[in-house]
């Protein structure tokens, strides 16, 4: 009669776990493709609306990979705790059901999400990735050809805001070139130019400006007071779109599973006087990283399992507020950190690179051992 019961206990606890785990993503996945999209926007503000509905897709791709294990862990805090706080675990381990049974839902659910982000990293999200660069470069090509007109202001690199008080086919009059530091809200240096022309050249994605009569300013750590000046009848200036047109992807992030592979064996057997320029491009640590972070990302769910589940129960609230804290508390304070410490150990050689794509699961994934153990035997 007792193992007739489990069946029906696990379909409601999945039940309450998937419901809360599909608002939590829904909210999360929201929050956070609302955050790419500003980003983009803030960096390339010539986007316009019709390149940014489709850049949206891309960017969706992204956020659910991020989403979704994120998700798992608030539901699982949620469900448990709730359901310790009304009597429900007290009640089934009286009447002899072991927490095993009670926690086979989410273990089966952590199961499912691994397999999913696992084809989620290695398959859509580096499509995604390659799609929102070429989108990116599209909108770019589409606003160097149109740079004739009267006044007007470009900011379609990360890096530099350009205005211009009229064009004519290549020559631009009254130019002036912000060079931008985004990640100190500053501008570095500035340029005014009297008059100027460019031209792009395809090959290297670089905007090559011959600039006349210009005034070059040099913001010391961006104080309007702390500035070097100079004056020069001549000056040749150029803008590198090399990380976003480049036709080959720039980023380890765009290349596939098998991609990975290749790439990694490619740094391991062909002699560095012998490789190709875009095998150069990376170094060999940079490339392991790549590769075992992908299985460690896949992971996750796993790991936040052994960690949601007994702190749900521990933190014992009805208030989704103090369950949300106590559940993300663990991958603010101790996950991501690790992940993000490790990968830099990693790249500068300090530590293996699995070891410092996976510590943060280590880390994890013990305290989540010793704390399911914990609830098992009480």
């Amino acid at each position: 009669m007792r193992f007739s019961a489990f069946p029906i206990l696990q379909r409601a606890v999945a039940r309450e776990l998937l419901l809360t785990f599909f608002f939590s993503s829904v909210v999360i996945l929201a929050l956070i493709t609302f955050i790419c999209v500003f980003q983009i926007t803030y960096r390339f503000e010539e986007v316009g609306t019709g390149l940014l509905l489709h850049l949206v897709p891309p960017i969706v791709v992204f956020s659910v990979t991020v989403a979704l294990p994120v998700s798992f862990l608030l539901a699982l805090t949620f469900t448990f705790s709730r359901m310790e706080a009304d009597g429900e675990i007290s009640t089934l381990q009286v009447s002899g059901v072991h927490l095993r049974a009670v926690f086979a839902p989410a273990f089966a659910l952590a199961i499912a999400l691994c397999g999913f982000t696992y084809f989620m990293q290695v398959e859509l999200l580096p499509e995604a990735n390659r799609t929102q660069r070429n989108l990116i470069r599209q909108g770019l090509n589409d606003v160097l050809a149109n740079l004739s007109g009267g006044e007007k202001s470009i900011t379609f690199h990360p890096d530099y805001r350009i205005h211009i008080e009229s064009a004519d086919g290549n020559v631009l009059r009254g130019i002036i070139i912000q060079h931008l530091d985004r990640d100190k809200g500053r501008v570095r240096r500035k340029i005014c130019a009297r008059e100027g022309t460019w031209r792009f050249d395809e090959t290297s994605n670089r905007l090559h400006l011959a600039l006349s009569g210009c005034e070059y300013t040099e913001y010391n750590r961006g104080d309007p007071e702390s500035l070097q000046k100079a004056t020069t009848e001549i000056l040749p200036f150029e803008i590198n779109f090399d990380e976003i047109l480049s036709k080959r992807p720039k980023r380890l992030e765009e290349l596939t599973m098998e991609e990975i592979r290749q790439v990694r064996e490619e740094k391991r057997t062909v002699p560095l006087d012998q490789q190709t320029h875009f095998l150069k491009r990376w170094k060999p640590a940079e490339v392991e990283v790549a590769y075992y972070r992908r299985y460690a990302d896949a992971a996750a769910p796993a790991v936040f399992v052994l960690i949601g589940a007994p702190l749900g129960i521990m933190a014992r609230t009805r208030s989704r507020l103090v369950a949300f804290f106590i559940g993300f508390l663990p991958i603010l304070v101790c996950y991501y950190p690790l992940m993000m410490i490790g990968a830099t150990l990693a790249m500068s050689a300090k530590i293996p690179p699995w070891l410092g794509t996976w510590i943060g699961n280590i880390a994890l994934g013990y305290v989540g051992i010793t704390l399911t153990s914990r609830v098992f035997r009480r």
